[in-house]
């Protein structure tokens, strides 16, 4: 099978199926469709499809496609939660610390990093808060600026 082919088909199952694993997609890919690849070719195209985890609630997070425009629609939805569920935002040394509502902190740390801000190191989410890394002072400010921009 072609690779535009067999990406177009991870595409399709993606879309349509809630998977979690590597193993679960090829394991599928075989079953429904008689076709063998290995897990480091599955998890290449997965990884040249730019698709992402999204949490399921309690249970297992999933594969999900980049939408379109979805920096943009990930930008909206943080302005909404900043209104609403955001305490503080903190800038010290190179990190940004932001404290929220209980229970907020995971789910403004996905809109964060789906927002692809410039100089992010990386984030890490508590219950209550969050900790953007980046690589010194002045762009921990010049970040706040941006989440905070209205």
């Amino acid at each position: 099978m072609e690779k535009e082919k067999r990406l177009e088909l991870i595409k399709l199952l993606l879309k349509n199926n809630k998977i979690s694993t590597v193993r679960e997609l090829a394991e599928i890919l075989e079953e429904q469709y008689n076709l063998i690849f290995s897990m480091t070719t599955v998890a290449k195209d997965l990884q040249e499809l730019n698709v992402t985890k999204v949490p399921n609630g309690a249970n297992q997070s999933y594969y999900v496609l980049p939408e379109k425009n979805s920096a943009k629609s990930y930008r909206e939805a943080f302005k909404k939660y900043r209104q609403d569920s955001v305490n503080s935002v903190i800038v010290k040394d190179s990190y940004i610390l932001i404290k929220t509502e209980p229970g907020f902190a995971r789910t403004i740390n996905y809109c964060i990093d789906q927002m692809q801000l410039p100089h992010v190191l990386g984030t890490v989410s508590g219950n209550d808060v969050i900790m953007v890394l980046l690589k010194s002072a002045e762009e921990a400010e010049y970040v706040k600026y941006l989440l905070l921009e209205t």
